[in-house]
């Protein structure tokens, strides 16, 4: 006898496929089961737990929130009662000074706009608000900021090294022009300054200028970063050093880094420029107005506000 005929193709065939088709059923079987598993161990006594710690979570985070709610009510509350004193505070405590604010590269407008108006509040006559454009500080720039130095050098401001860069000289052209100067800038030359800085759009101006402001608030913004950051912060510094050393002087912004830092840390700086790290707050605002009375009336530099080196809160109002 033969042996048997062994399965054709086709039987091959279906063989395969049964073998797949129970293959798959096996593992949709095990799956299935796997999950009855899972979920008879999910709803029990861990199941519970879960949803104990989820609904611990929920009450956590709504009292978190409630809790939010009334800081923000309460911060609210004190930024409008600072705003309502500050007339009361700064009432005539300026009077006949005139106040020049400068505006630093990446200086917020609503900080400086703040400060402004709490120096009116104090019956300053503010000459005009210059910001200082990034070209100014930007090393890339120098040598045409240099240029422009020297052509448009007062002929009696002499005290300009040789060896200046462009943001050391136009710092001292633009000091030397805005704020009072001995011997006295030339009101032709004043205007002559502005209106080269302008055009080089190193500078832009609010404001007529037209007469020397008498102290300064410098705003600064943040500090430099990305390409070259280094030498645009000392450019900064640079000119807070030189309004600062000009005038009666107060440095703010938003927060204790560079330049208020810089300045702070500096024995020679922080007794001739106050500081104030909150420029953002009511309170902050409030005491750049401050700390100008003080350094203007009383000739006494302080440090204001919540960041390293600060002295205190704010200042003491004069005389109240």
């Amino acid at each position: 006898m033969g042996q048997p005929p062994g399965p054709g193709a086709e039987a091959v065939a279906v063989i395969n496929v049964r073998y797949h088709l129970l293959a798959l059923a096996a593992v949709t079987v095990a799956v299935a089961s796997g999950l009855a598993l899972g979920s008879a161990v999910v709803d029990g006594p861990a199941n519970e737990d879960l949803r104990g710690e989820a609904q611990s979570l929920r009450t956590s985070n709504t009292q978190l929130r409630d809790r939010l709610a009334v800081m923000e009510d309460e911060l609210t509350s004190r930024e409008r009662y600072v705003r309502d004193a500050a007339p009361l505070l700064l009432d005539d405590t300026l009077a006949d000074t005139r106040v020049l604010v400068l505006a630093l590269p990446g200086a917020t407008g609503r900080h400086v706009d703040a400060v402004a108006r709490n120096l009116r509040l104090a019956d300053a006559e503010i000459t005009g608000t210059v910001r200082v454009t990034a070209k100014l500080t930007d090393p890339a720039y120098r040598e045409d900021a240099r240029d422009l130095a020297t052509r448009l050098l007062p002929p009696n401001v002499t005290d300009i090294p040789d060896d200046a860069d462009g943001a050391a000289a136009s710092a001292a052209v633009l000091a030397a022009a805005l704020v009072e100067h001995q011997p006295a800038v030339a009101a032709a030359d004043r205007t002559a300054a502005v209106a080269g800085y302008r055009a080089g759009e190193l500078i832009d101006v609010d404001g007529e200028l037209e007469e020397p402001a008498q102290s300064v608030v410098v705003v600064a913004g943040p500090p430099a970063s990305g390409d070259r950051a280094t030498e645009r912060s000392a450019a900064v510094l640079t000119l807070v050093e030189r309004f600062g050393g000009a005038a009666p002087a107060v440095l703010v912004s938003a927060d204790a880094r560079h330049p208020v830092s810089r300045v702070r840390r500096d024995a020679s700086l922080s007794r001739v420029i106050s500081t104030v790290d909150d420029v953002s707050t009511a309170l902050g605002q409030l005491s750049a107005a401050l700390a100008l009375v003080e350094r203007t009336n009383d000739q006494k530099t302080g440090h204001y506000g919540v960041g390293a080196g600060a002295e205190d809160r704010i200042p003491k109002p004069t005389g109240r």
